[in-house]
């Protein structure tokens, strides 16, 4: 949620004005003949700590945006499979495939808006107006005649389709927790400290150069931070929002080609109820 982001980015910006102030000291307070040339010294500390630290952030990237892209795939691949349950109702009788057909779209809509908002917020059991959509359409599916070859043969894949928009349902669902671990951020931010108290340390005869380089850092590290947080909640709308796009296309795609009385509004089947 974007109070999560404020929280991580406020506990970054505390960890580097805590090394900035403790190196600062550390630094006053050691001999003059220390402090000549810079502290060269302490390159090859800083060299490894700041190496460390960024094969550890370059990692967490690679980690983050696999969880985003894992995220609109699974949303992609239950649009697919409601899409597919449209189509694979042609062969049916017209009331039946009216009807399933009719329940489809409601289901993309609820998905579309509801069943979204609960993965916005962490809900894993999903929007329950979704839940109510999804059981009616596997009724329907139930239901429908097997009378022709064609029917017996279609019945058999808009059953596969139902269980797999089921099954990617629930992985959207499951994507939306993050990733990333507290001991993972604990260790970034203790990072965070080291290296900049060490940077501190290292620069304190030239004071200037010092307060820029700890700057930069900074702003790489609130844009890392920041970036780490959007991506590991791909749905919580705080810059990096994994929208419903493909849903929201495919709907438009279908109303185009399929118009008539199925599109008209869909009545609530159960109050959202948060978890």
């Amino acid at each position: 949620m974007a109070q999560s982001l404020i929280v991580s980015e406020l506990a970054l910006v505390l960890c580097v004005a805590a090394a900035w102030f403790l190196g600062g000291r550390i630094a006053r307070a050691r001999p003059s003949q220390d402090n000549e040339g810079g502290g060269a010294h302490l390159t090859d500390s800083v060299a490894f700590v700041g190496g460390a630290f960024g094969l550890i952030l370059g990692l967490l990237l690679v980690f983050s945006v696999q969880h985003f892209n894992d995220a609109q795939n699974s949303a992609r691949l239950e649009t697919v499979n409601t899409v597919a349950l449209f189509h694979a109702a042609n062969p049916y009788p017209a009331d039946q495939r009216a009807q399933l057909r009719r329940d489809v779209v409601c289901l993309m809509r609820s998905t579309e808006t509801t069943d979204w908002e609960a993965a916005s917020s962490l809900d894993l059991t999903g929007s329950e107006d979704t839940s109510a959509w999804a059981a009616r359409v596997q009724n329907d599916v139930e239901a429908l005649t097997v009378d022709t070859n064609a029917q017996k043969s279609n019945h058999f894949f808009l059953t596969q389709d139902s269980l797999d928009l089921a099954r990617n349902r629930q992985l959207r669902l499951l994507f939306a927790l993050p990733d990333i671990p507290l001991v993972v951020w604990l260790v970034i931010y203790v990072c965070s400290f080291v290296f900049t108290g060490l940077l501190v340390i290292h620069l304190w005869p030239r004071r200037r150069v010092s307060a820029i380089s700890v700057s930069a850092t900074t702003l790489i590290l609130i844009a890392v931070i920041g970036t780490l947080n959007m991506l590991d909640m791909p749905y919580v709308d705080i810059g990096g929002t994994a929208d419903p796009v493909a849903m929201r296309a495919s709907l438009i795609q279908l109303e185009d080609a399929f118009p008539g009385p199925i599109w008209a509004p869909c009545e609530q089947l159960a109050p959202s109820v948060p978890h």
